[in-house]
């Protein structure tokens, strides 16, 4: 229990740090004898726990320059409801594959005013998916080469 809580908080500023990369920590720990599912979803928690903490500064942070509030604010309902809309794709996009960047779109989302909840959601099942492929391929992988 305690591997997998010391996992998500490493995999906490994973995406701020490219050194401290967390689909390299998933998989190591996979060969230390850790459940690939376990370790997934411990990665994919702490993720989310530095997106929601980047939603909250996206959300009071970015609408304090004057200029981007500005230009939000002269969207009307329809055009917010298509950048909700878009943001949801590129969300599962970018949690899956990392383009575009999550860390830029938990800000963004935000802005526009995203629900906190659905965000998470959608971050927490796309990086679980993420890194269940990792840490199961990575235990093909670690096998091939006879670690």
């Amino acid at each position: 229990m305690t591997a997998y809580l010391l996992v998500a908080l490493m995999a906490m500023p994973g995406p701020l740090l490219w050194a401290l990369s967390t689909e390299a920590i998933v998989v190591y720990q996979v060969h230390a004898g850790l459940d690939p599912l376990g370790l997934a979803a411990s990665a994919a928690l702490g993720q989310v726990g530095t997106f929601l903490i980047l939603y909250a500064l996206g959300e009071k942070g970015l609408r304090r320059i004057r200029w981007f509030d500005e230009r939000l604010n002269r969207l009307d309902d329809r055009a917010r409801e298509r950048m909700r809309r878009s943001t949801t794709g590129a969300l599962v996009s970018g949690g899956l594959v990392g383009l575009p960047p999550v860390i830029a779109m938990a800000p963004f989302c935000g802005t526009v005013f995203y629900p906190r909840l659905r965000m998470s959601a959608i971050v927490f099942i796309t990086r679980m998916v993420r890194f269940s492929v990792l840490t199961l391929g990575g235990q093909q992988v670690l096998a091939w080469f006879g670690l």
